[in-house]
């Protein structure tokens, strides 16, 4: 599979333009993935749109930043590259390369507002010089010594299988609602991947246009429509549940502000890259009891009545209480807000040690640099905007509605 590089920029000065559009060229000449967000050049942009590269910069194995005069000033590109920085403490192999763009210099770069977060003390190029050589040549490095870039990957991948369904014309038309030509913009990736792709950076709102134009049954749109939900999500919070849920046992609990309960089900989608009701989501109750055994029982039955065809109930719920049972991936159990007392936790655990907990805590949110809920559970930051919840729910309502209205034979 090509390396994926991201390339993070301003570009609204000419020189700035120029630069990109080499790179662009330089990179894809040698069988490279460019993920590179082209809106941003013709015109203003909202949140919607950033929270769909939240998804491009988890899904790339290295990135390149343009620093341009107008860079040094921008928030996006600020945000940007705090993200990347954290993905190259996190991993050796992952690349963040800045190039500077004259009249910018490294001196400029290194007392800019974009110093404080460590882009001014990586190797840096400059487009003063020759600079496209040696910047293929730090990329290459990426073809023997990458991670798997994981989740978004996965939903990439599960996105694109669905699509296989729609015969290429429709694909191709599909991607002209969202006016693109797959063809220029993803060259040497199948049309269904490329459209994949680009559904995953448009997100979900303006992504519902082109999925309606396929005609969709309504299991596949909501299937597609719920992987598509979940790419506002930050790629922190997601390592971070996905690390939690694959440590010791003891501790395999995380936390998240708010109430709805589709919030916990997004994460757990986006971090295991998991396709709309998979078995991983096992069950979701309410903690306002104070009877810990009657949660117990509940949860316990819930479990029962989740049984595969042909095995027992009571055969698959000690496979559940087993301390392997999330050998095939991890298992979740959702809490509801407000957090369940830590007893009730402790409980569960000597029940299900192998499962990860969920929990929403409402509008409690603990002050850094205390990372653990009331309940104990590991919180996940960066923390819930109630205009960010908002938006993502109100989105996914009316994309739930359109998609599946949007079937012939509905």
């Amino acid at each position: 599979m090509k390396p994926k590089i991201f390339i993070s920029h301003s570009a609204k000065t000419p020189r700035g333009s120029q630069v990109l559009e080499e790179i662009c060229s330089a990179l894809n000449g040698n069988d490279f993935e460019v993920l590179v967000d082209r809106i941003r050049l013709v015109e203003a942009v909202g949140q919607r749109w950033r929270d769909a590269l939240n998804t491009w910069m988890e899904l790339c194995h290295g990135a390149i930043a343009v620093i341009d005069e107008s860079a040094l000033n921008s928030g996006w590109v600020k945000q940007e590259l705090a993200i990347l920085n954290w993905r190259r403490d996190r991993d050796p192999n992952f690349i963040l390369l800045p190039v500077v763009v004259p009249p910018v210099t490294f001196e400029a770069l290194r007392n800019a507002d974009l110093y404080p977060i460590g882009i001014g003390a990586l190797q840096t190029l400059s487009a003063g010089n020759e600079y496209i050589s040696p910047l293929v040549a730090r990329c290459e490095t990426l073809r023997t010594a990458r991670a798997d870039s994981g989740s978004v990957d996965r939903i990439e991948t599960l996105l694109a299988s669905l699509l296989n369904k729609f015969d290429r014309q429709l694909i191709l038309q599909a991607a002209r609602v969202l006016g693109e030509d797959l063809e220029r913009w993803s060259p040497g990736v199948s049309e269904h991947r490329a459209f994949a792709r680009l559904l995953l950076g448009a997100g979900l709102p303006e992504a519902v246009p082109a999925l309606m134009s396929l005609g969709m049954k309504p299991a596949d749109s909501e299937a597609v429509g719920a992987l598509l939900a979940t790419v506002w999500i930050d790629c922190r919070a997601v390592e971070a549940l996905h690390r939690v849920s694959h440590g010791p046992a003891a501790d395999r609990s995380v936390a998240i502000n708010g109430d709805e309960p589709a919030l916990s089900r997004w994460y757990v989608q986006r971090a295991c890259g998991a396709v709309p009701g998979s078995a991983r989501v096992q069950v979701r109750i309410g903690a306002a009891e104070d009877d810990i055994e009657g949660i117990v029982s509940q949860v316990r039955e819930s479990l029962r009545l989740r049984g595969p065809p042909g095995i027992s109930a009571s055969r698959h719920l000690a496979t559940l209480s087993g301390p392997n049972a999330s050998q095939g991936g991890p298992i979740f159990l959702m809490f509801e807000a407000p957090e369940p007392d830590p007893d009730i936790l402790d409980r569960l655990r000597q029940e299900f040690p192998a499962f990860t907990f969920f929990l929403l805590t409402g509008d409690h949110v603990p002050e850094p640099p205390i990372d653990r809920s009331r309940a104990g559970a590991y919180f996940l930051r960066p923390e819930l905007r109630a205009d960010d919840t908002t938006r993502a729910l109100d989105a996914w309502s009316v994309a739930y509605q359109q998609l599946v209205a949007s079937d012939p034979g509905t």
